[in-house]
């Protein structure tokens, strides 16, 4: 019972922070419990917005090494909404932004990095068990996941179908810095 005091706590000061400075610091796995931790944070300024009769940027600080595609589709679904909306979503690369997170960060209306910033892309992953009609139908969800994942690049870089089709066929991590997401229109500043 402790703990669970604690953590209601921890999450409510959380909260609080991001409501007052319009920051949001995703620092982990892209999970289901970071994915909604994040969702609730933004829907918190959002329903503190509605009572104050404003929608000022909000800042999404990432430094995370990627995780699960269903729950980060489900925060990028939520940041386009956002953007939609009329929100001004900045999303920061303060350390990595891999796997996952790359496309999170891709969402933002802005997207900046930090100097020393270092960004991954590379195609979605999964351990297929089974016979063999289960590996196929869980090979066809990867390449149906990686379509959505290259629509998504396509649509917020400059990275073209010649070098995503060289990230998958090749099975890489595309890794760049700053000053390379920056050429690719991966960011659009460097702070």
């Amino acid at each position: 019972m402790g703990k669970q005091i604690i953590d209601t706590v921890y999450l409510e000061a959380v909260a609080n922070d991001a409501v007052k400075h319009r920051k949001i610091w995703f620092n982990e796995q892209v999970d289901e419990q970071s994915v909604t931790k994040c969702i609730y944070l933004l829907d918190k300024i959002k329903r503190n917005d509605m009572i104050l009769g404003e929608k000022k940027p909000i800042t999404i600080v990432m430094n995370s090494p990627g995780g699960y595609v269903y729950q980060g589709l489900m925060l990028i679904s939520h940041i386009e909404g956002m953007v939609k909306e009329g929100y001004e979503i900045i999303t920061l690369t303060g350390g990595m932004s891999a796997s996952m997170s790359f496309l999170i960060g891709l969402c933002g209306s802005r997207r900046k990095a930090y100097k020393y910033s270092t960004f991954l892309c590379h195609q979605p992953s999964s351990g297929a068990i089974g016979e063999a009609v289960q590996i196929r139908r869980t090979s066809d969800e990867v390449d149906r996941l990686w379509d959505i994942s290259k629509k998504i690049i396509k649509e917020h870089t400059k990275m073209s179908d010649e070098l995503l089709d060289s990230i998958y066929n090749g099975c890489i991590d595309y890794i760049v810095d700053s000053d390379k997401a920056l050429e690719l229109g991966i960011i659009d500043e460097i702070v």
